[in-house]
């Protein structure tokens, strides 16, 4: 009875052996069939993974972009505050510089004038043309000549105040 035994258990292994074997062939029968989907579906995950890094990195540009743009933004609005003088010391408008024996009145009354003096240049109403000129029947070579001579009346009208300020004493009425 035991050589029995023996038997059917060799048998129902080989069987199982059998079964293994076609199981293990269907399966590289359906690799075989399904790699191109298989290799899909493993492109997909790397692609996947690859996506949420640039996702990531896209996230600290942005980060970085916006610490960036907030430190540009505060230095162009300090520039800012240059280039006007620079602009306005082209048309002849600068910040003098008194001697010490100036009263402080006098001061404070140009540096009035000189704030109201700076509105108008900034809004271009100091000097202004309304007759529309052409150069060589071109508007735009008409309009720099106007702006061009604009410049240059303010400017001679500030060199005259400043010099006429330059020869003015607290004594002199």
């Amino acid at each position: 009875m035991e050589i029995a035994i023996i038997i059917f258990l060799i048998i129902i292994m080989s069987v199982i052996a059998v079964q293994w074997q076609k199981a293990r062939m269907k399966n590289k029968f359906y690799e075989k069939k399904y790699a191109k989907i298989i290799n899909i579906d493993n492109y997909v995950k790397q692609a996947v993974k690859a996506r949420a890094k640039v996702a990531n990195e896209i996230l600290q540009l942005k980060n970085s972009y916006k610490d960036k743009k907030k430190l540009f933004d505060k230095l162009a609005f300090e520039v800012a505050v240059y280039d006007e003088e620079v602009k306005l010391a082209e048309l002849g408008f600068y910040k003098p510089h008194y001697d010490f024996d100036c009263s402080e009145d006098f001061k404070e009354k140009i540096a009035t004038v000189k704030s109201k003096q700076k509105q108008m240049l900034t809004h271009k109403k100091a000097v202004y043309c309304n007759k529309e000129w052409t150069v060589d029947g071109n508007k735009s070579k008409g309009k720099a000549m106007v702006n061009k001579g604009i410049r240059l009346a303010a400017r001679a009208f500030n060199n005259e105040c400043d010099a006429a300020i330059a020869n003015t004493r607290w004594n002199k009425c």
